[in-house]
């Protein structure tokens, strides 16, 4: 599964909508673990993801969080700061086009943005939201 987002990107002339991976050099393949080395021979996979010493294991619920994220539109609207969340709270996202995202809540960025973390990948991913669509977990 590759996630892929549509991002408008400006040359010189014009405006052009390109699809790009959500997260760049990742790609997750639904595999036994013995498996992994006839993954590893695909041309264009170098390595396998680890996690102390073993190949890292990204749980179902991750990859739907990525498909919710990869498959809606984030949406800007003027709110005000998140006061009761605390860094490290689990949060659900339960209206609009990222409902059913379950994260870990980071930080409010400005009014807008909603900074969160999915566990697993380890990665950061911001996402725009209204903050009547969170709710604490």
């Amino acid at each position: 599964y590759l996630p892929l987002i549509t991002r408008i990107k400006q040359w010189s002339d014009r405006k052009k909508k390109v699809q790009e991976p959500l997260i760049k050099s990742y790609i997750f393949v639904k595999t036994e673990e013995i498996s992994i080395l006839e993954v590893l021979k695909v041309p264009g996979i170098v390595f396998a993801l680890k996690y102390l010493g073993k190949p890292a294991v990204v749980r179902e619920k991750e990859i739907q969080n990525l498909r919710i994220l990869t498959t809606g539109e984030s949406e800007m609207i003027s709110i005000l700061p998140i006061k009761e969340l605390i860094v490290g709270d689990r949060i659900r996202v339960i209206r609009g086009p990222f409902s059913g995202l379950e994260c870990e809540y980071i930080r409010m960025k400005g009014n807008y943005r909603v900074i969160v973390r999915m566990e697993t990948l380890g990665t950061m991913i911001s996402v725009d939201i209204p903050a009547n669509y969170i709710e604490k977990m």
